[in-house]
């Protein structure tokens, strides 16, 4: 064998092994986290660096992997800083196109919410689901923007079953969002665009 076949033999090599590590990752990635121990361990780091942003507490039963591109999260609960709960979510189901990852895009091919509770509180005080996001650090300026969105994001259906949205705008008025289902399809890239589909709830105020 010459030289040069040799050189383009090893070249060859080394590609393959480039390419085939980041799928040998993620199946061991995959095994291990089949494992309760290692998913627990994963979930609590997970928890470590999401809780840091938040103006109150997070829990998370259980965080699950079913396949290269599932993931499931069930018993999300989140609490304000008054430890009242504002948020929970039964399951959380996702889907994801691997491949769109390789180009710099997120594809979301279907996201499944259960048993969804949002208690968005008083807008105009530290109650509720909207104060838990509040900055900890008053924000420094944002920058100029020079163009579109570098990243693109699209969800091909969104559902959300078994929803219940509490409010409470104005201190004299209490709005209440319950047995809400509906689909959303989102894109955003240089623009944004949103579909909605088979939305339905019942509304009740000062309930």
């Amino acid at each position: 064998m010459s030289t040069r076949s040799k050189v383009l033999k090893r070249i060859a090599i080394a590609l393959g092994v480039l390419l085939l590590t980041p799928i040998l990752v993620l199946g061991l990635a995959l095994v291990a986290l089949q494992f309760p121990p290692i998913r627990g361990f994963a979930r609590d780091k997970l928890l470590e660096v999401v809780s840091s942003s938040l103006q109150g507490r997070l829990e998370v039963d259980d965080l699950r992997w079913p396949s290269l591109s599932h993931i499931e999260l069930s018993g999300v609960r989140l609490w304000d800083r008054h430890k009242d709960q504002v948020a929970n979510i039964g399951l959380l189901s996702v889907h994801i196109d691997l491949a769109a990852l390789m180009a710099v895009k997120v594809h979301v091919t279907e996201v499944t919410v259960d048993q969804l509770f949002l208690d968005l509180g008083t807008l105009d005080n530290n109650h509720g689901l909207l104060s838990v996001f509040e900055s900890k650090e008053p924000a420094p300026p944002e920058p100029e923007e020079k163009g579109g969105s570098s990243l693109e994001v699209q969800i091909d259906r969104a559902c959300i079953e078994g929803t219940e949205v509490k409010a409470k705008p104005q201190p004299e008025l209490a709005v209440a969002l319950s047995r809400f289902d509906g689909c959303v399809m989102f894109r955003m890239a240089d623009a944004m665009d949103i579909r909605l589909d088979s939305l339905r709830g019942e509304v009740r105020y000062n309930d």
